[in-house]
């Protein structure tokens, strides 16, 4: 009884509350944008530090090329994780004998001893 009169004071005091994990900021941040972004800036402190016209044209260059990349890998990143992508890939990938089991029991024996068997499909 003690136990249950905390516990309810706590929950009207204090609820438990859950909280949903935060999705990475930028998630599309891959080391190729992460090359493409330092050649820009590398371009973008040599055009301020001389401010010849070569160097500028190298910047606008090197900022076209890196705004080129952004929207790729954002696709790249949302469409290799989607699951109406992923699953078929890996269903692709297995043998046909898996492929071809009679009943529900069967494939998942054979998905795990194929699990166990193969490090990676």
């Amino acid at each position: 009884m003690f136990n249950f009169t905390c516990q309810s004071i706590l929950d009207t005091i204090a609820p438990l509350t859950l909280k949903k994990p935060k999705p990475a900021a930028t998630p599309w941040l891959n080391d190729t944008t992460r090359a493409q972004r330092r050649v820009w800036r590398q371009a973008e402190r040599r055009w301020k530090k001389d401010r010849l016209q070569i160097s500028l044209e190298m910047l606008r260059d090197s900022q076209q090329t890196y705004q080129k990349v952004i929207p790729q890998s954002k696709l790249v990143t949302k469409g290799d994780r989607a699951f109406a992508v992923t699953a078929p890939k890996l269903w692709n990938k297995l043998p046909l004998n898996i492929k071809s089991a009679n009943t529900i029991q069967n494939l998942k024996a054979l998905l795990k001893t194929q699990l166990f068997t193969r490090d990676n499909l």
